[in-house]
């Protein structure tokens, strides 16, 4: 009633207003066409999309003198101007050097990749390569006269990581008697005591990578026995000259 009363007096009459909002009270925006409201959105967003021409100002970055990687590394330290600078006294002072005539032209060699050359060593006396090869050759040669066997045959080639991975696992050090014959060859071994420490390596590794008593285990122990054996003994000349 109370509200009722004011609008009477407010409008001069007893004709009540509606309690809803009407069309001419609302804005203009909301009452405008669908098809006006469609173009205007249209307009804003091929403007955000496509610019407003040509006319408008664009955004240069000054940064000619360093990469788009320098560049990126530059701004996320804080630090454009310092590197830009930097960047730039550098390609100056390269550009004068380069007109004055002071950089020497010098052909660029070619860094090789992989492993470094290996450094040939001088070769052993003829005589210490010759004992060396026979003391293998006997090796190589001997069979046990208990089982007929030879008992160098398995040291001969070891199996690939392919074949055995779990052995290189264990094995730190692997040898073989191939290996042994190429260290030789390349002059390695500077004395008999180094070829019998490879030896003694080749037994050990044998002997910590199979079960004890296996067949194996066993040979490795008579190899070793028989190469240290020829050492002190006159055995290496008398079979090999046989």
């Amino acid at each position: 009633m109370k509200r009722r009363r004011q609008e009477v007096r407010e409008a001069g009459s007893l004709r009540r207003r509606p309690r809803l909002m009407q069309i001419s009270e609302l804005p203009r925006w909301i009452v405008k066409d669908d098809a006006e409201v469609e173009r205007l959105t249209w307009e804003e967003e091929s403007e955000k999309i496509f610019g407003r021409g040509s006319r408008v100002r664009k955004d240069v970055v000054y940064c000619e003198h360093l990469t788009e990687r320098q560049w990126l590394k530059a701004i996320e330290d804080g630090r454009l101007e310092e590197v830009e600078e930097k960047q730039k006294v550098r390609k100056t002072a390269k550009k004068r050097k380069h007109d004055t005539g002071d950089e020497i032209d010098s052909p660029k060699v070619k860094k090789k990749r992989g492993r470094p050359p290996s450094v040939k060593l001088a070769p052993n006396p003829p005589e210490l390569t010759k004992q060396m090869k026979k003391l293998v050759k006997f090796v190589v040669r001997y069979v046990d006269d208990s089982t007929s066997r030879n008992l160098a045959e398995i040291f001969m080639v070891l199996p690939t990581r392919k074949e055995l991975p779990d052995y290189y696992q264990i094995i730190k050090h692997p040898v073989d008697i191939r290996k042994i014959r190429e260290r030789i060859n390349s002059h390695k071994y500077r004395s008999f005591d180094d070829l019998e420490e490879d030896f003694t390596l080749m037994c050990k590794n044998a002997q910590t990578y199979n079960i004890e008593g296996s067949i194996i285990y066993e040979d490795s122990i008579k190899l070793q026995v028989i190469i240290l054996s020829i050492r002190n003994s006159r055995v290496l000349r008398l079979k090999c000259h046989r």
